[in-house]
């Protein structure tokens, strides 16, 4: 049996761009990136078996259950542009890349299997599988701004990058397992229990650059979202398992946080006149998310044949 919830993906923010021809005195262009939206949540998902459960292929696991949130969506991305002045006194670009949105968290995973036997014989078909997981964060838009004055007075060029988005969490796992369980294949465990925290997004790029009399570039790359938790992962085991396939262990049971996205690359350049200064300051990467308790308890007896596979 399968049985799958899975929150829908949010959507990418918009771009903006501007591309504004210098006027007699002063000029400026703004741009600002749309957001992305947040991924959806995954349901609770139960999954309660009493029969006999046979799979032979590849990929084919007995017993599948899994709750997913969302992914979020990616900011939106920015180009602002001042162009073609002569004389012109003061000329100003601003860009900030959209924020990326946060993945949807994964909720509760339970199954409980009575007396049936269970037995799979594919490599990655797991007798057991329960899984609850994270949507990744969506990734920060990047933001260009160029200003180019032919004979102007100033520019200045401002790029912000987006921030990514926050990792969704992952739920609680809980498998209670009486069947008699058998795999054949490599990397097919026995019972897999497993709750992992959504990554966070990246941070968005920032790139400007000026030429002007006297211009100035600051950018600043966006900060990396934080990883999401993963939740807690238990397995109460009475019946045997068997396994026969290498990397493939008999109960495998895991909390894993979500990894922190990168911070954001960050460049700028001023060129050509008598004062040009430039600031570049890359984004923070962001912390992950924590691990969970991990808890097995088994009475049965576990066979394993092949390498790494450990009971």
């Amino acid at each position: 049996p399968i049985s799958q919830s899975v929150g829908g993906g949010g959507g990418h923010g918009g771009y903006a761009t501007t591309v504004t021809a210098a006027g007699v005195t002063a000029s400026a262009a703004v741009t600002v990136g749309g957001s992305g939206g947040s991924g959806g949540d995954g349901d609770a998902v139960t999954v309660s078996n009493s029969a006999s459960v046979t799979t032979q292929g590849s990929d084919s696991h007995a017993i599948f259950a899994q709750s997913v949130g969302g992914g979020g969506g990616a900011g939106g991305f920015t180009v602002a542009d001042v162009a073609g002045s002569i004389g012109n006194i003061y000329q100003v670009s601003v860009g900030v890349g959209g924020s990326g949105g946060s993945g949807g968290d994964g909720d509760a995973v339970t199954v409980s299997s009575g007396t049936g036997a269970i037995s799979t014989a594919g490599d990655r078909s797991v007798g057991v599988l329960a899984q609850s997981v994270g949507g990744g964060g969506g990734a920060g838009g990047f933001s260009i701004t160029a200003n180019t004055a032919l004979a102007g007075s100033l520019a200045v060029d401002v790029a912000v990058g987006g921030s990514g988005g926050s990792g969704g969490s992952g739920g609680n796992v809980s498998v209670t397992s009486g069947s008699a369980i058998g795999t054949q294949g490599n990397n097919a465990y026995g019972i897999l229990a497993q709750s992992v925290g959504g990554g966070g997004g990246a941070g968005g790029t920032a790139v400007s650059g000026a030429i002007a009399l006297a211009n100035a570039a600051v950018t600043i790359g966006g900060s990396g979202g934080t990883g999401g938790a993963g939740g807690k992962a238990g397995v109460v085991n009475t019946g045997d398992i068997s396994t026969s396939g290498s990397s493939a262990a008999g109960i495998l049971a895991q909390s894993v946080g979500g990894g922190g996205g990168a911070g954001g690359f960050s460049s700028s350049v001023a060129l050509t006149g008598n004062i040009t200064p430039t600031v570049s300051v890359g984004g923070g990467g962001a912390g992950g998310g924590a691990g969970n308790e991990v808890s097995v308890t088994s009475s049965g007896h576990i066979s394993t044949q092949g390498n790494v596979s450990q009971g």
